[in-house]
């Protein structure tokens, strides 16, 4: 909802620094409005689905890393590493 937001404000030059001045204050309002929402208790005997929470750390990991070292591995636009990352996964 508010990416779109985040973006503008980067591209009118202020710098990705700019980022927090609205994140900040977002979290800030969640926090609070947090506080005011009721309690709720899961089902009795619910577990943490560890294997859930392992492929879904690896799944964001394997989709934020080729924006975050594409430049630095010498690929020339993003999209590049995420050709090689659907390689990989139609072969499994």
């Amino acid at each position: 909802m508010f990416g779109g937001l985040l973006v503008g404000a980067d591209l009118f030059g202020l710098g990705w620094r700019s980022v927090f001045l609205v994140t900040a204050p977002v979290a800030l309002v969640s926090l609070a409005g947090a506080t005011v929402l009721p309690r709720t208790r899961g089902a009795a005997g619910q577990r943490v689905d560890g294997a859930g929470v392992l492929l879904t750390t690896v799944g964001f990991g394997a989709l934020v890393l080729p924006l975050a070292l594409g430049g630095e591995e010498g690929f020339r636009h993003p999209m590049e590493g995420y050709v090689g990352l659907h390689i990989v996964h139609r072969a499994l």
